[in-house]
């Protein structure tokens, strides 16, 4: 199977796919964590300071070409490759080795008319639909589309969680198509695709508008639950939520207890509704919890909010994407980094106790 570019066939004029630029790609070093404390070691800072590109956002919009799985693009035979939307070189192949296992079973599936691939690599995870997925709104529009009168592809995976985010941006289930990302082969008449606003660990300069445009539109269409005034310090735990997840913290039940000893409210946001978890987010100062999901709710927060990341100083995949994101939202951001165990590929950390207190005071 041959493998294009998705924005060389738009440079073409007899292709049937376009590309509109929004924002041109950008480097800029990242700006230094606001503070660090624990086991910070210089490959840490290597690798922090070691990714400066964000690429271009634009919208694609393709006219007779084919979707597999959560992102595999295909027009005549070929895969279609585009970093846009993280469909990387190393992650086509792995999506290419699904297709060509399951090409002799696929199931072809028509979609008449206009609509957008919105999810991606990745969408099963909490997280990416705060910071990848629902920023593409933005994009769309950004040119001038009217979001409630789109319908969007829909992996049949899906958690819950983003069905719900969906409706709460008004994309309800008469707007969605459901797809078997197993089974079905989806030939779209034209298919809308916009580009993430961050690449890797970086976020393009239109991060900052993507996000509060995220939040107006939840606000807009949703009324905001009330939070209890004194909450504004929160600890956000995955205590009830990782007990198979990578990158676990080994003391926490320490840790939170000398968080909670410093005024700090231990949170489950998975025990709460979303609106909930967003108002809550909204009302806080200070927001310390382990690096992942929860954190990029931050999204929600206010300017001047500050966090405190808990992270293993070692992962070969995780990055500092809280951090750029800080910087669009102007959050504060900051790490409490502990020994990772050596050689565990499921990566547990213990956050040294000591850290933690001289972060917290």
């Amino acid at each position: 199977m041959d493998v294009l570019s998705l924005r060389t066939l738009a440079d073409r004029s007899d292709t049937g796919i376009r590309y509109q630029p929004l924002c041109e790609e950008s480097y800029s070093v990242p700006h230094p964590p606001r503070f660090s404390f624990g086991a910070c070691t210089n490959e840490l800072m290597r690798r922090y300071y070691a990714e400066v590109h964000c690429g271009a956002v634009g919208l694609y919009a393709a006219a007779d070409i084919a979707l597999f799985g959560e992102a595999l693009l295909l027009r005549d035979g070929a895969a279609l490759q585009c970093d846009e939307i993280q469909v990387y070189p190393d992650a086509l192949q792995v999506y290419m080795a699904r297709y060509r296992a399951m090409s002799s079973v696929l199931r072809i599936r028509p979609v008449r008319g206009r609509c957008v691939l919105l999810a991606g690599p990745g969408h099963t995870i909490y997280g990416h639909w705060l910071v990848d997925f629902l920023p593409k709104l933005y994009v769309l529009a950004a040119f001038g589309w009217d979001l409630a009168g789109l319908d969007y592809l829909v992996p049949s995976d899906t958690p819950q969680f983003g069905l719900d985010l969906l409706d709460l941006m008004g994309i309800g289930a008469d707007r969605r198509i459901v797809y078997d990302h197993a089974l079905d082969l989806v030939i779209a008449d034209e298919l809308l695709i916009p580009s993430m606003v961050r690449t890797h660990s970086r976020t393009s300069p239109l991060f900052g508008d993507a996000a509060r445009f995220v939040a107006s539109l939840v606000w807009r269409r949703n009324a905001r639950p009330p939070v209890d005034g004194g909450m504004r310090r929160i600890f956000l735990s995955r205590a009830l939520s990782d007990k198979e997840y990578r990158r676990r913290l080994l003391n926490r039940e320490r840790i939170e207890q000398i968080a909670q000893e410093a005024g700090f409210a231990i949170i489950h946001p998975e025990q709460m509704p979303l609106l909930e978890q967003f108002a809550l987010l909204g009302n806080a100062r200070q927001i310390v919890g382990e690096y992942g999901s929860a954190l990029h709710m931050s999204i929600f927060s206010a300017p001047g909010t500050m966090l405190a990341a808990l992270l293993g100083n070692y992962s070969p995949v995780a990055g500092f994407l809280q951090s750029a994101v800080g910087e669009a939202l102007a959050q504060p951001t900051g790490y409490v980094f502990g020994e990772t165990v050596a050689g565990d590929p499921m990566e547990p950390f213990t956050i040294p106790e000591e850290a933690l207190r001289a972060c917290l005071s």
